[in-house]
């Protein structure tokens, strides 16, 4: 039985096997994964468990339930100014890494090349390799660790199909501001480019920073946004996350999302609900 091509030249996850070899470990600290030092806030906790009391255990539609979808959209109106139809432009999946893969394997064809930021977050690259296309990096460039638009542009090839961008970024913390940001949407434009943009960690930004919602630099109709519930409100372990994008580039993503995992677990759902509209 031989393992599918494409997939031999992923590697199991280094950070993943450190995790498993500090997990209860006594006086080890793990700096391996992305996981908040607090627990889910009670108010969140409570959601869950009134919901599984109410009998809400059944499967939700495949895009989520509809009071957490129109919850993201009213954050996103009232947050940034963006106008997300909850119906046909909001998706809940099973975590930021599902909605990468979402983002990625609904758009590529085989031997696509997608640019990745290096270093990256590491599940970018498997993502792309099991999709069928090829990881391009571009480098985090030192001092500030941004994807600078020259790079981009001189990455691009005749199979260049999508650029994804992670910012705040995991690992390097940095945070890119609006003008290069442009820059890079303004080359997607002109190469006719999609932009994924992994915004998971926009909460975690300090020292006079401002994160940047990609959607709102006049690039929505190109721009899948990924976004979820893990980190701004510890909830790693609850795996939500969710899609925002235009109607036509939704509909893709809903196929690969209906056939991989169907819906997200309905109490975590509630919970998020609460997480969005609580204190």
């Amino acid at each position: 039985m031989r393992e599918a091509r494409h997939l031999r030249e992923i590697q199991p996850s280094v950070i993943r096997r450190l995790f498993d070899l500090a997990t209860g470990s006594s006086g080890v600290i793990s700096l391996g994964v992305g996981e908040p030092d607090v627990t889910t806030p009670e108010h969140i906790r409570e959601a869950a468990k009134r919901a599984l009391d109410e009998g809400k255990t059944h499967y939700s539609p495949n895009t989520g339930i509809l009071e957490l979808r129109q919850a993201i959209a009213e954050r996103y109106s009232s947050e940034y100014g963006l106008d997300y139809d909850p119906d046909s432009e909001v998706m809940v999946v099973v975590g930021g890494t599902e909605a990468i893969f979402c983002a990625i394997a609904a758009f590529l064809e085989p031997g696509d090349e997608v640019l990745v930021p290096d270093p990256a977050y590491m599940t970018y690259g498997p993502a792309v390799r099991i999709a069928g296309g090829v990881p391009v990096g571009v480098r985090l460039s030192e001092p500030d660790f941004w994807m600078r638009p020259e790079e981009i542009e001189s990455a691009i090839t005749d199979r260049t199909r999508m650029i994804l961008l992670n910012f705040p970024s995991n690992p390097t913390g940095s945070v890119m501001p609006e003008r290069p940001l442009r820059e890079i949407l303004n080359i997607a434009s002109e190469r006719d480019l999609l932009v994924v943009s992994d915004e998971i960690y926009e909460k975690f930004v300090y020292d006079g920073f401002e994160h940047v919602c990609l959607p709102t630099l006049d690039a929505a109709e190109r721009v899948i946004l990924v976004n979820g519930f893990s980190k701004t409100y510890a909830m790693t372990g609850w795996r939500v996350g969710y899609l925002c994008a235009s109607k036509e580039l939704m509909q893709p993503m809903f196929k690969v999302h209906q056939n991989v995992t169907s819906s997200t677990s309905t109490p975590t759902q509630w919970a998020a609900v609460e997480a969005l509209r609580g204190p």
